[in-house]
C-alpha cells in the first residue's frame, strides 16, 4: 500500500497542495492522520474551524499569526499545538505556509505531550513551551530531510518516542473518548456513566483532565466535525440531511452551530472553504 498521496486543488489565486501519509499501525490507537498543506498564496486570513484532534503543526513554510477575540495576536514561526477548540481560529498567513501536521486522538494526545488536556484546550501552544529544545530539533531535522516521506517518518519517530515517555490516562476516560468519538458525538452521557459504573460527575471530571473538554462538549465539537467531513465529501450538500444524520435537533440548529463554530453560514463557508473543509478564508 502506498502510504504518501498527494492532490494538488487550484484555487482562485493560487494552488493548495495536500499530502496524506498513512500512520504506521502501531500509532493508529493515538494517531488519527498525518498529513502536509502547502500553498503557492499569501497574505491570506482564514478560520480555521474546531477539529476532533489535538493537532501538532511542524512548520517548513512562512510564519502564521492567530488573532484572538481580545485584539491580541500570536505570531509562531517553527512549531506549535492546536489544544481542541469550540470555535473558529482567526488565523492568518502573511507569507506562504508549508505546514506538517499530526492530528493526535484525544484520548492519548496529553500522553504524546507530555501534559494535560487543560493545559492545551482552548490555546495555541508554541511546542517548545510544552517540551523544551526537543521542537527546534524536531523542525530543524525535518527541514533537513530530502522528501516528504522521510520528514513524515521522524514526525511518526518523535510521537513514538513520546508515547514511550509518558503514561497513558486514566483508562474510563480513554474508553469514554473513544466511545464519544465512535458514535460521532451522539450519546447519552448520563447513560455511558451507569455503563461504566461511574457517576456523571466522575466521568465529566475524567474526560476534562484528559481532553481538556466535558463530554458533552467533546461530542458538540464531533458532531460538528462529522457535519463538517459529511459536507466535504458531498456531490450534493443536503444541509436537513447532514443536520439529522450529524445528530442536530433540525436544519435551523445545525445553522446556528455552524455560524458560531465557524464565523460563518453554512452558504457562505461553501463559497469559501479551503480543499480540506477545515478552514474559511475571509480574506
Amino acid at each position: 500500500m502506498r502510504r504518501l498521496q498527494v492532490d494538488t486543488f487550484a484555487v482562485s489565486g493560487g494552488t493548495w497542495r495536500l499530502s496524506k501519509w498513512a500512520p504506521s499501525p502501531d500509532l493508529s490507537d493515538a494517531v488519527e492522520s498525518l498529513w502536509a498543506v502547502e500553498s503557492s498564496l499569501a497574505g491570506f486570513r482564514e478560520h480555521v474551524v474546531p477539529r476532533e484532534n489535538v493537532e501538532l503543526m511542524i512548520n517548513l513554510g512562512g510564519r502564521q499569526l492567530v488573532h484572538d477575540p481580545a485584539g491580541r495576536t500570536q505570531a509562531f514561526r517553527h512549531s506549535w499545538v492546536f489544544g481542541l477548540q469550540t470555535s473558529f481560529l482567526d488565523v492568518e498567513s502573511p507569507e506562504t505556509p508549508r505546514l506538517f501536521v499530526a492530528s493526535l486522538r484525544p484520548a492519548h494526545a496529553a500522553a504524546v505531550l507530555g501534559v494535560s488536556g487543560t493545559e492545551i484546550a482552548g490555546r495555541v501552544l508554541p511546542l517548545d513551551e510544552l517540551i523544551g529544545g526537543h521542537a527546534e530539533s524536531l523542525a530543524a531535522r525535518m527541514e533537513a530531510s530530502p522528501c516528504d516521506e522521510a520528514r513524515f517518518r521522524i514526525l511518526e519517530d518523535f510521537i513514538r518516542q513520546r508515547r514511550t515517555a509518558f503514561r497513558a490516562g486514566n483508562p474510563t476516560a480513554i474508553r469514554a473518548i473513544v466511545r464519544i468519538m465512535a458514535r460521532g458525538g451522539q450519546v447519552a452521557i448520563g447513560a455511558m456513566a451507569r455503563e461504566f459504573g461511574c457517576s456523571a460527575r466522575y466521568l465529566e471530571t475524567r474526560v476534562g483532565e484528559l481532553a481538556g473538554l466535558s463530554p458533552k462538549q467533546l461530542a458538540r465539537v464531533i458532531r460538528f466535525t462529522r457535519a463538517v467531513e459529511a459536507v466535504r465529501t458531498a456531490a450534493h450538500v443536503d444541509w436537513t440531511r447532514i443536520a439529522h444524520s450529524a445528530g442536530f435537533f433540525d436544519q435551523s440548529h445545525l445553522n446556528k452551530e455552524w455560524r458560531l463554530l465557524t464565523g460563518v453560514g453554512p452558504s457562505e463557508f461553501l463559497d469559501r472553504r479551503d480543499p480540506s473543509s477545515q478552514a474559511v478564508v475571509v480574506t
